[in-house]
């Protein structure tokens, strides 16, 4: 098994035929919580029928066996939270990387009208040369459309591929020792001189004491009940978490309860005072701090994007 969501259990499986490796996410609808999540798996089922490109994770295969709906997708290497647990930070240049290739799966989606609405460390994984491909698209959301009669809509999308797949056992457990998980990161530190920085020691402690998982990443409009679930600015304000994050550490509202995350999140919290702002080693880059503030703007009018993707594309941040 690689992973244990909210909807289920990922594991590697590898296709009999062709020895390809797959990640295998199966979900059982006899599952009481998973029969309230059909509109989420539904989402999720319509947005890997529109997504291509990069930087985002594909689903090859979807089939029915017995009471489980399988996903066959890409096998990947790791994801971000990984390596924020394992170096605790980035620099610039690293994050810059990572950020960068953060917004182009992003522009992507939403010029298939698709808003993420969780975006985090934990859903940008990491193929086996170190680029980001996003995941996890079950709170996605699909500019004008209407559900109608989700279960059956959702049923007639799985084909079974061939009948009773898994039974037939075209797939099979595999075990993940047998091939190589391991990036390359050494290489990745040397080209791109991944490190702590010493200035932000003192927030690294929280970490000790944090709370994980998607709340860090809500925008304040949505907290406060005021926002569009479609809008793309959702995204823009969860951009600017993550780099906070990258850079530091530590999400920039983070605290021991998700009601002070969320109070931290609406009065705009952010811990400035134990960031020191400049272009020495230790510091934060002026540039960096603006994108930041610019992203992480409580007003969604006023975000940086909200008149166009562009105005994110080309900050100062990513020029050099």
């Amino acid at each position: 098994m690689i992973n244990k969501g909210a909807y289920g259990r990922v594991y590697l499986v590898k296709r009999k035929e062709t020895e390809d490796y797959y990640a295998m996410k199966i979900v059982n609808l006899v599952d009481t919580a998973n029969k309230n999540k059909m509109e989420s798996l539904q989402n999720e089922s319509e947005v890997f029928d529109k997504i291509y490109g990069d930087f985002v994770v594909k689903c090859f295969f979807r089939f029915t066996h017995r009471t489980f709906l399988c996903f066959a997708m890409e096998y990947m290497y790791g994801d971000m939270s990984a390596i924020l647990k394992k170096y605790e930070a980035l620099d610039e240049e690293t994050t810059r990387f990572y950020i960068a290739e953060l917004i182009l799966a992003v522009e992507h989606l939403h010029n298939l009208n698709i808003i993420h609405r969780d975006l985090k460390p934990e859903n940008i994984l990491l193929d086996a040369s170190g680029h980001i491909k996003l995941a996890d698209f079950g709170l996605s959301t699909i500019s004008i459309k209407t559900f109608q009669n989700k279960c059956e809509i959702l049923q007639d999308k799985f084909d079974t591929f061939p009948a009773d797949l898994c039974a037939s056992k075209d797939f099979i457990h595999s075990d993940s020792n047998q091939i190589s998980t391991d990036i390359d990161f050494l290489r990745l530190r040397e080209s791109k001189n991944i490190s702590m920085s010493t200035n932000f020691k003192s927030l690294h402690q929280k970490k000790q004491n944090r709370i994980l998982g998607t709340p860090d990443y809500i925008a304040p409009e949505i907290i406060k009940g005021e926002g569009d679930l479609s809008s793309p600015g959702l995204d823009y304000w969860s951009i600017g978490i993550v780099l906070f994050e990258f850079m530091v550490g530590v999400p920039p509202f983070n605290d021991d309860t998700i009601e002070k995350i969320f109070d931290n999140i609406a009065n705009n919290r952010i811990p400035w005072d134990q960031i020191e702002i400049g272009h020495q080693e230790d510091q934060m880059n002026p540039v960096a701090y603006d994108l930041i503030t610019k992203l992480l703007e409580p007003d969604p009018k006023k975000r940086l994007g909200y008149n166009n993707f562009n105005e994110i594309k080309e900050h100062e941040f990513f020029k050099g």
